[in-house]
């Protein structure tokens, strides 16, 4: 039933907004060999209008999209980026029938919520409140969330397989794949149990190298469809790259230091405890009053399994070594090249992609040009789009994005290269690498060995 209602529902918008006429005119623009860039900036204004209202999968869907500019028009996704801002918040009176029915009488009449929203998501919404004198944010599911997501994903499912079937080039992009990864990364979002537990984990490892502060989880005040966890005082950290540096008294140093920082502590996240929190934009870090950096919103989070975190790091080690045919050989050993593929033709595009980038010694170096263009390239030589990888991808451009936003002369290379060159010494040694497929020899025998029992 809610599938036959989201494919009429998304009919009806994407006819009534005009989203169909203005496609069919890029199309015959694109056959003319006409500009096509305003047009694209209509499209993707009228798509943040209508994926809101067609559900919370759709607007997942061009947030993820938004980061792939390989795959659509850059103006496009210059639009569908902004689905990342606040969503129109539904009355707190939606939100108190969620309240009385999981909580008690008694935890309902102590808590004293504002109900003014503090942040509102396409699946969840976040209020400040008191909890034995304590202030606490509560985030709450938005009522039948769970079954508009189910049903979209079951629209996006067999529009995937549609488009596959009937356009063969659209084969590498694994449009299913990608979908599923919208449905296993969504599995957190929409049990906030589980979202608890992620925010326990990545603060037990930020505990240990102390460079982010995660808010401590109220676990009696959490369940299923509500997380409370301590509220934290702050200001956005974007906004310490505007009009408000005089204000807060924050100087090129510290913003310099503040943007290190946060690209230190994700690849230690990625490539050190491979589990990462997905979702680095400004809304999302706040600078703490104590000068601390807080992470907050736990609702997207990624597991890069071992093989995948060693090939991203070391491919962008193997860039900033400028070793192009080492970057060949490691997309050619992962699979990731067709076998009709020249290696020596893929290093090649690899340097013409890297040198205008990394040869700079300009602040203007930029990590995710690179990564788009690599995208690009991939086309080229119709290598899958890789699933497992789109989180990672995606958040490294919105990391480098929030970076720049704090300290715009941040050189991204720079500040990683030390930490680069320190995590190859001790992941790419032939010592390591023994270790390594040793443990994961030592790993699949228990397993065989217990499922024998």
């Amino acid at each position: 039933m809610y599938f036959l209602y989201d494919l009429v529902r998304l009919g009806v918008l994407a006819l009534a907004s005009g989203l169909i006429w203005h496609l069919m005119i890029i199309r015959i623009l694109i056959r003319y060999d006409k500009s096509t860039s305003q047009r694209f900036t209509t499209v993707g204004i009228k798509l943040v209008n209508i994926l809101p209202k067609a559900g919370p999968a759709f607007t997942k869907l061009g947030q993820f999209l938004s980061t792939r500019p390989d795959l659509l028009n850059k103006e496009l996704c210059r639009e569908l980026g902004t689905l990342r801002d606040m969503v129109s918040p539904v009355p707190f009176s939606h939100m108190l029938g969620t309240l009385q029915r999981v909580y008690d009488k008694d935890i309902v009449n102590l808590l004293q919520i504002d109900h003014d929203v503090v942040a509102s998501a396409s699946i969840s919404q976040v209020y400040k409140a008191e909890w034995q004198g304590e202030k606490i944010a509560l985030k709450i599911l938005r009522p039948k969330v769970r079954k508009e997501f189910s049903a979209n994903l079951r629209l996006m499912k067999y529009a995937a397989f549609a488009i596959t079937k009937v356009f063969a080039k659209s084969k590498r992009l694994r449009l299913s794949e990608i979908v599923k990864v919208i449905e296993q990364s969504a599995e957190i979002e929409l049990d906030l149990m589980m979202e608890a537990a992620a925010a326990d984990r990545i603060g037990e490892n930020a505990v240990k190298r102390n460079d982010v502060y995660v808010p401590k989880i109220i676990w009696e005040l959490c369940n299923s469809e509500i997380l409370a966890m301590e509220w934290i005082d702050g200001k956005s950290i974007v906004s310490i790259g505007g009009d408000e540096i005089g204000a807060a008294h924050i100087n090129d140093e510290t913003r310099a230091e503040l943007a290190s920082k946060l690209a230190i502590a994700f690849f230690h996240q990625a490539y050190d405890d491979g589990f990462f929190h997905a979702d680095w934009h400004g809304g999302n870090i706040l600078l703490m009053d104590d000068g601390k950096v807080a992470l907050l919103d736990y609702g997207i989070v990624c597991f890069l399994p071992e093989d995948d975190k060693i090939f991203i790091a070391s491919i962008l080690h193997a860039f900033l070594q400028r070793d192009y045919d080492r970057v060949a050989v490691l997309h050619w050993q992962a699979g990731y090249i067709p076998d009709t593929a020249s290696i020596e033709i893929f290093a090649l595009a690899c340097r013409s992609i890297a040198e205008p980038i990394i040869g700079k010694e300009s602040d203007s170096i930029s990590m995710s040009s690179l990564l788009k263009r690599l995208f690009m390239v991939t086309g080229k030589f119709n290598m899958e789009t890789q699933p497992q990888l789109l989180l990672l991808q995606k958040n490294m451009i919105m990391l480098e994005g929030t970076i720049y936003s704090i300290y715009p002369k941040a050189n991204l290379w720079k500040i990683l290269e030390p930490w680069l060159e320190e995590w190859a010494k001790k992941n790419l040694s032939i010592l390591s690498t023994i270790l390594r497929k040793g443990k994961k020899l030592y790993d699949l025998i228990s397993i065989r060995n217990n499922n024998w029992k």
